[in-house]
């Protein structure tokens, strides 16, 4: 919030005419309301990027019956129950609640990478391990292009790309 137009507004009102500087806790707060406030309009870049199409069938859909959209692939049934058992034990694990490497735990992109060259004949090359295609389509447009920037997408594609490309700018 600190390098928002509003903020050389908000500091004066914060720090009392004594010289002494109220709670950081107060200065965030102020701040965080200045963010409010000024966050009630998307980018210009967000602003011009479609509406998903999943998020428009479910505009479509909401409120009738007797329709099933196959608009997306949502899982119907619960996870094993040997998942959610090992969920349960990472959660007590300290590693869990820290954050972790952008590109992926380094013990799972060294089984990753030497499965590729064991299996698959490759070698050499980075892997990067994510939650899923989409944020690895993100990961790497956000990383190599910039805005007004020439890209390619062809059909058929996955409208997450597109999305992904046109928030670039």
């Amino acid at each position: 919030c600190c390098q928002t137009p509003r903020v050389p507004r908000v500091l004066p009102r914060l720090l009392p005419r004594d010289g002494e500087t109220r709670s950081f806790i107060a200065i965030y707060l102020a701040c965080m309301r200045g963010a409010r406030s000024m966050a009630t309009q998307a980018s210009k870049r967000v602003r011009a990027t479609d509406t998903p199409c999943i998020v428009q069938m479910q505009q479509m859909l909401r409120g009738r019956e007797g329709v099933l959209s196959l608009a997306q692939g949502i899982v119907h049934w619960p996870p094993p129950e040997a998942a959610l058992a090992a969920g349960v034990a990472a959660m007590g694990e300290r590693s869990t609640s820290l954050y972790g490497p952008d590109d992926g735990l380094p013990e799972l992109r060294a089984a990753l990478k030497e499965k590729l060259r064991v299996e698959n004949g490759i070698d050499g090359g980075e892997v990067m391990v994510t939650a899923g295609a989409n944020q690895a389509y993100t990961n790497v447009v956000l990383s190599l292009l910039d805005a007004g920037d020439a890209a390619a997408l062809f059909r058929p594609y996955y409208f997450n790309h597109l999305m992904a490309l046109q928030m670039t700018g």
